[in-house]
């Protein structure tokens, strides 16, 4: 046992997020934009396929699009048939995307819930933010860092040099919280995203 203050302690013991009973809710959030090149769709529905087979007893999943809002099409759901139903039928929409907007509310909202289980967001997107007036870079970094939750950031690339800018914007924010980034315009190797997004199940508390 070890001193915490005049109180006794014993020293907890680690284990992996796969001996959880409740080990990890996963919110995945989707730009499911018509900037999202069409080659890379197809690619983007296997990710969330592969990381929905690979779930760990009792993850529950969160899959949501975000465009001028955030659309939550499941809410902590572990069936993984449900899952790919919902995967699906995403489809792609001629829209608008408030990056900053939905991903600040999203969090918000996580961190308002204060739920016990470890939570992980995967944000699949361009970059592209089309808002004028909301929150800023600033206090979306802001929230990022208090609220702690691994950020794993995909992004889909046109190629362009404008494209190439936004993602570095995005995953600027995954390095907040040391979570793990992916271009879909380097791999495309779902095996590999899968298991660089999956990374943390074996880790210890």
């Amino acid at each position: 046992s070890q001193l915490v203050g005049n109180t006794a302690a014993q020293a907890g013991q680690a284990q992996p997020l796969s001996a959880q009973q409740d080990p990890v809710h996963t919110v995945i959030l989707l730009d499911n934009s018509l900037s999202i090149p069409q080659s890379q769709r197809p690619v983007i529905a296997n990710i969330l396929d592969g990381l929905a087979g690979s779930r760990l007893t009792g993850e529950q999943f969160t899959v949501a699009t975000i465009s001028g809002q955030v659309t939550t099409l499941c809410e902590g759901q572990s069936d993984y048939l449900q899952l790919k139903s919902v995967i699906d039928q995403i489809q792609y929409q001629d829209q608008s995307t408030k990056l900053t907007d939905c991903l600040y509310q999203v969090l918000d909202q996580l961190v308002q819930k204060n739920d016990a289980a470890l939570t992980r967001i995967v944000l699949i997107s361009d970059g592209v933010d089309d808002q004028e007036i909301g929150y800023t870079q600033q206090e979306l970094t802001e929230l990022i860092r208090k609220a702690g939750f691994p950020l794993y950031t995909i992004g889909a690339a046109s190629g362009t040099a404008a494209s190439n800018a936004r993602l570095q914007n995005l995953f600027a924010l995954s390095r907040l919280t040391d979570g793990a980034s992916f271009s879909l315009g380097e791999t495309q190797d779902v095996t590999t995203i899968v298991n660089g997004l999956c990374s943390s199940d074996g880790a210890s508390l």
